[in-house]
């Protein structure tokens, strides 16, 4: 995740998302510009778990801080260890937002991911697609990813 800006901020602030299946949404408090890694791994676990399957969302996270040129990047890994089964492998992707709070240096946030996961067993992968608008929304929709079945 990269943090950037074309001046110095004193009042952005950003949260993260994470939603594992269509119906949970969990997002972190509001978290300074310049959060330590050690906060937003705090934030990540503060997650909490999925009230209706009775699951963990998020135990097993490793967070690192670097600084670039203008702004930073935080390095999540999720899983790191082996002796814990919660959290290994491919995980959704998070999603960030960026509030300025009157500051004029352009702040972005993106998210991305650097490598895959590896689930043990090879346990198989599952997308979702949410289709959001603020109309009626009817009709169906098929999707195909290379060589999955219908």
């Amino acid at each position: 995740m990269r943090l950037l800006y074309t001046s110095l901020l004193s009042q952005t602030t950003f949260t993260l998302s994470f939603s594992p299946s269509p119906t949970v949404k969990k997002e972190t408090s509001n978290l300074p510009w310049n959060a330590s890694a050690d906060l937003v791994r705090r934030e990540l676990l503060n997650l909490g778990w999925d009230e209706d399957d009775d699951a963990v969302l998020i135990s097993d996270v490793k967070v690192s801080r670097s600084t670039l040129a203008n702004g930073y990047q935080w390095t999540i890994t999720f899983g790191d260890n082996p002796d814990r089964p919660l959290n290994d492998g491919d995980q959704v992707s998070l999603s960030g937002s960026v509030v300025e709070n009157g500051d004029v240096g352009s702040p972005t946030i993106s998210v991305a991911t650097s490598q895959d996961g590896v689930r043990a067993g090879g346990l198989n992968e599952v997308q979702y697609l949410q289709v959001m608008g603020t109309g009626t929304l009817s009709g169906q929709y098929r999707i195909k990813y290379s060589s999955s079945q219908w």
